[in-house]
């Protein structure tokens, strides 16, 4: 029967790391170093990498969506005439749109960069 090796304290100290912004090679060359399994980490290096980029990508998605109903709204409320034709009232649909199209910029950013 295969035993079952709890890897969890090796996960938490490699996702630390790559939050901190070390390097995948600089990580993987201290852990072999300490004395870790080489397979073991390469793998747990890939999969947090995969989760976090994952994460990100969520993260874009969410920001994408927000941002375009956020300009749908605004567009919706320029061209319907109940309510009023004040400058002021465009301007202020002009800056949430502006404020709109940054937030799906940036989730465009997290998405592929």
């Amino acid at each position: 029967m295969k035993q079952i090796i709890n890897h969890e304290p090796l996960s938490y100290l490699i996702l630390n790391l790559l939050e901190k912004g070390h390097n995948r090679i600089e990580i993987e060359n201290n852990l072999i170093a300490d004395g870790h399994d080489a397979q073991l980490v390469k793998r747990l290096i890939f999969e947090l990498r995969q989760i976090l980029s994952d994460k990100r990508k969520i993260q874009g998605v969410t920001l994408m969506l927000l941002g375009s109903v956020i300009c749908l709204v605004c567009m919706i409320l320029t061209v319907l005439p109940y309510f009023p034709q004040h400058q002021i009232f465009h301007k202020l649909l002009f800056a949430i749109s502006s404020m709109a199209a940054v937030l799906v910029t940036a989730g465009v950013a997290l998405m592929f960069i």
